[in-house]
This record gives structure tokens, C-alpha cells and sequence, in this order.
């Protein structure tokens, strides 16, 4: 009788701290509200909340449209998507060794849409590795970046290394400028 009674005390008892501790996750969780309440009544705070969440559509048009190649599109724009139709005329990715040209070649030819990404940036959105006409490995390049006018771009495998030579030293000029 004894041990019966000290299990329906004991199992009494973990009903009890069970009960409590419910308690305990409803009153932190009354608390987190609260606190997250008061922070977005600051004014600066509450200007925020609405800019960026609440009175912001991009939300609701990113609910609308889930696909991952098109929010990148939106985001990123004119230069993601030049830079994914290049990667994709790229037979073999894994050896490619992209030269970029640089901004001010860009401009030259009065392209206002398209930018000269960071090599970083350009590995982020295709997959690509690339160098800059400065870097080290410019002359390891085997594709180039052209660039001829407005909407008028491609990529071109670069075959000879005399050609290559003299590309990546009049980027250089071009950056020196």
C-alpha cells in the first residue's frame, strides 16, 4: 500500500511540475510577444516594420511567385540574367577561366544596363570561375567577355595566348586610366 501510495504522489508530483511548466512556456511566450511589441512601437522601429514588412509588396509577390530563377531575375536583374545566358553557352564549366572586362570598357561602348560584376559575385550567380584584367591569373584565362554596344554581348573561347596578352594589357590601361 505504501508504494502504490508513493507512485500516484510521485506521479502526482510530475503532473503538477508538467502543469507548471506549461505555465511557464505560456507565460514566456506572453512575455516574447510583449517585448517584441514594445519594440516595434518605437517610432523608428515601427517605421521600419512598415517599410520593409507590412506596406512592402515584394512580400506578397514573392508568395505569388516561388520559383527560385525568378526571384533571383528580379533581384539581381539585366546583369544575372546576361550572366546566366553566357554560362550556359560555356561547354565545359569546370575548366572555364573567365575574363571580365572592366567598367570603364563598358561605359565605353555605352552600355548603361549591363555591370561588371566581382569575380566573386559572377561565381555566386553562375557557377563560373573569373579574374579581372589586374589579377594575378588574367593570363591563365581561356574565355573573355565581349562586350560591343548596347544589348550586343557574349562570351568567346580565347584560343591564342598573343591575343590574350594583349586583351588583358589594354584592360590594364583601361584601369590605370
Amino acid at each position: 500500500m505504501f508504494k502504490r501510495n508513493c507512485v500516484l504522489y510521485f506521479v502526482g508530483i510530475l503532473l503538477f511540475l508538467n502543469i507548471c511548466m506549461m505555465y511557464n512556456k505560456i507565460n514566456l511566450f506572453l512575455a516574447a510577444t510583449l517585448v517584441i511589441i514594445l519594440f516595434f512601437t518605437i517610432p523608428i522601429n515601427n517605421r521600419w516594420l512598415h517599410s520593409k514588412i507590412i506596406d512592402n509588396n515584394i512580400l506578397m509577390y514573392q508568395l505569388k511567385n516561388p520559383e527560385l530563377e525568378q526571384r533571383k531575375l528580379d533581384r539581381y536583374g539585366y546583369s544575372y540574367a546576361v550572366y546566366k545566358n553566357l554560362a550556359d553557352k560555356i561547354k565545359n564549366p569546370s575548366v572555364a577561366l573567365i575574363l571580365l572586362p572592366p567598367q570603364q570598357h563598358v561605359k565605353m561602348v555605352k552600355e548603361t544596363r549591363f555591370g561588371v560584376v566581382e569575380p566573386c559575385m559572377l561565381y555566386y550567380y553562375t557557377g563560373l570561375r573569373s579574374v579581372w584584367a589586374d589579377s594575378k591569373n588574367a593570363r591563365q584565362a581561356n574565355y573573355e567577355v565581349l562586350v560591343k554596344g548596347p544589348g550586343k554581348i557574349s562570351v568567346r573561347r580565347i584560343h591564342d595566348k598573343v591575343y590574350l596578352d594583349s586583351l588583358v594589357t589594354a584592360y590594364k590601361q583601361m584601369l590605370t586610366r
